[in-house]
């Protein structure tokens, strides 16, 4: 799955390793007994203490450079996970994410890499349930980066376990919920991109688990859940999105076709199989008939899939 918000690029360099001594790694669970090994020391800025309860065969100040980004943010991962105390990023856990997305952003590539190494072979081990955390842990994390524009009431309705609340604020991210403007203005690009990316997202999670049941867009809809308060935010930016489509869905391949007409119903609460079935019997409905087409993706969105939902089967013109 495209990514959004990937922080920038910084400069390659080696990743910021120790080299722990047999002795050291052998000493792993008395310093778990005896107390946590960053307390008293100042040049520590992460977690007050790892939790006591788990073992970890190899702790993140013997793995990377203690003080560095990398055992910061290991030891803030840890925290999260066996603590199991990961709330969604919003609006009200902004903060909390500060520090965490800071060092988790201050990462090079290969750093990132050798982090999810560590915490694949020495954390999580064979739990789905830390692996799936993890996953949701290092989205939050790179995404705390940008505009934060919704609150806790969009994502805390959504299932975590199958990542839900994170498709919705992709979803929004996507229609640039973030930009405050009335109206998006859309370059031909951009309208193809996004529809596919609306795809995307209604199909598979970031687990790369493909979706069963649409998305609960409903929740994107209500001002409430939006910074600041705005209103049929959700149908104003797909107003906009398909009014630029029929600007150049002449021009359109097939398969770009396919792909906006499954997203149109995707988003308006559809199943990923209904999408597929209805935009195939709508769009061989309307392959004749190239100025409907047209005219359908003019006007109020909701007007359009009106419209678009009388094409699900069989029948005669309707404009």
């Amino acid at each position: 799955m495209t990514r959004l918000f990937e922080p920038t690029s910084f400069v390659q360099h080696s990743v910021d390793t120790a080299s722990p001594s047999l002795l050291d790694k052998l000493g792993t669970f008395t310093d778990f007994k005896h107390g946590n090994p960053f307390v008293g020391n100042p040049r520590f800025s992460g977690p007050a203490e790892l939790p006591r309860n788990q073992h970890v065969a190899v702790l993140p100040y013997q793995m990377f450079r203690e003080g560095s980004n990398l055992d910061v943010a290991a030891t803030h991962q840890i925290e999260h996970i066996k603590n199991k105390n990961l709330k969604p990023l919003s609006i009200e856990t902004e903060r909390e994410y500060a520090s965490l997305g800071k060092s988790y952003n201050a990462l090079t590539d290969k750093e990132r890499i050798a982090l999810g190494k560590y915490m694949e072979t020495e954390v999580i081990t064979s739990s789905q349930a830390d692996k799936i955390a993890l996953e949701r842990l290092n989205w939050f994390s790179r995404r705390s980066a940008g505009t934060i524009w919704w609150k806790a009431g969009l994502v805390g309705k959504a299932d975590p376990r199958i990542s839900d609340d994170i498709g919705l604020i992709t979803i929004g991210d996507i229609l640039r919920f973030g930009n405050e403007e009335q109206a998006m203005k859309l370059t031909n690009e951009d309208v193809e991109k996004m529809f596919r990316e609306l795809k995307q997202v209604s199909l598979k999670n970031i687990h790369d688990v493909a979706r069963v049941k649409p998305l609960n867009v409903k929740l994107l809809d209500q001002g409430r859940n939006i910074v600041p308060e705005r209103p049929l935010l959700f149908e104003q930016r797909m107003t906009d999105l398909t009014n630029a489509a029929s600007e150049n869905v002449q021009q359109m391949t097939p398969e770009m076709k396919t792909d906006m007409f499954e997203a149109l119903y995707l988003v308006s609460g559809y199943s990923p199989k209904q999408a597929q079935e209805f935009s195939k019997v709508a769009l061989k409905n309307l392959d004749d008939k190239p100025d409907e087409l047209g005219t359908l993706l003019k006007g109020p969105w909701k007007k359009t899939m009106q419209k678009l939902n009388l094409w699900k089967t069989p029948q005669k013109s309707v404009t």
